[in-house]
C-alpha cells in the first residue's frame, strides 16, 4: 500500500473494525452537583457564600447561582408592604437574575481573585443581549429573567412578562450562571480550597422600573449557589500529587 507517509498507523474503517473499541477515559471516581446556602441571613449584606472543596475538583463553569424574588408594594400604612397586581406599573430590570448584582468578589484561600466592582449587572446584562459565552436559547434566557423587551423598556412585552411573575404575592426562581471570567475556564479548580463569593445586591431604585407613585421593593426570599464537583479516581490523585511534590 502507498502511503503519503510512510510511518502513519493503518486502521480499519469504523463500519467494518468489529474487534476494536475506542479507548474509554476514565478520571471521576464520583461526580455531583452540590448546592450551597450562604453563610449570613440573605437581609444581611454581602451575601457570602463558603466553599471548602475538600478532597473535590469544582468544575467553575457548571456553577449557578438560583435566586427568589418577591415584589412588593408599600400600603397607606408605612409599615406594611402588600403584593403587586396586574393594575401595579412595576417591574424588575431586564435579566434580573443577574443584574440584581451589584458587585461581586471572589477569593481564594483569602485572596481576591476577583472584583467586579460595582460593574456586575451591566457586565451580565451584555453578555445575554449579545450571546457572549451564553446561549441564546429563549427558555434558557427567562431562567435568568431575560425576556426581550421592545422600544421601550418601561412598558411592554418584556415589561408586562417580568411583572406578572410576581403578582398576587407570587415569588419567581431564577437560574443564572455566574458572569466572571474566572467562571468560565475549562479546567477544574484544584482540591483542597477554600473559595469564598461575595454578592451586594443593588437597591429598589436600580432593580425595579417604576413608572408610578407608589413606593416597591423587592425582596430576595431565597439564594442558593449550585457548583458541579468531581472526585478523582485514587490513582490518578497519587500521581496529581507527586507531580505537584516533585516541582517544589
Amino acid at each position: 500500500m502507498q502511503k503519503l507517509d510512510a510511518t502513519s498507523e493503518e486502521v480499519l474503517p469504523k463500519s467494518i473494525d468489529f474487534f476494536r473499541t475506542d479507548p474509554v477515559t476514565i478520571a471521576y471516581q464520583q461526580s455531583s452537583t452540590v448546592a450551597y446556602h450562604p453563610q449570613n441571613p440573605l437581609s444581611t449584606t454581602p451575601i457570602t457564600f463558603r466553599i471548602n472543596t475538600g478532597q473535590s475538583y469544582i468544575d467553575f463553569s457548571k456553577c449557578y447561582l438560583v435566586t427568589s424574588f418577591k415584589i412588593s408594594k408599600k400600603g397607606k400604612d408605612d409599615k406594611l408592604f402588600l403584593p403587586i397586581t396586574k393594575d401595579d406599573p412595576v417591574s424588575f430590570i431586564q435579566n434580573f437574575g443577574g443584574s440584581f448584582i451589584k458587585s461581586l468578589r471572589v477569593m481564594f484561600n483569602g485572596k481576591q481573585v476577583y472584583n467586579s466592582n460595582e460593574l456586575y449587572a451591566y457586565n451580565s446584562y451584555l453578555r445575554r443581549r449579545l450571546g457572549l459565552d451564553v446561549s441564546r436559547n429563549q427558555e434558557y434566557l427567562q431562567l435568568s429573567g431575560y425576556f426581550e423587551d421592545g422600544l421601550d423598556q418601561m412598558s411592554g412585552e418584556g415589561f408586562e412578562a417580568r411583572r406578572a411573575l410576581y403578582e398576587n404575592g407570587a415569588t419567581f426562581e431564577t437560574v443564572c450562571s455566574i458572569d466572571a471570567d474566572i467562571f468560565r475556564q475549562k479546567k477544574l479548580l484544584l482540591n483542597q480550597m477554600v473559595v469564598e463569593i461575595e454578592i451586594t445586591p443593588h437597591n429598589n431604585f436600580f432593580a425595579l422600573l417604576n413608572t408610578g407613585k407608589d413606593e416597591y421593593k423587592y425582596s430576595i426570599v431565597d439564594c442558593k449557589l449550585y457548583t458541579k464537583q468531581h472526585l478523582l479516581v485514587p490513582q490518578l490523585e497519587g500521581e496529581f500529587h507527586f507531580v505537584m511534590d516533585s516541582s517544589l
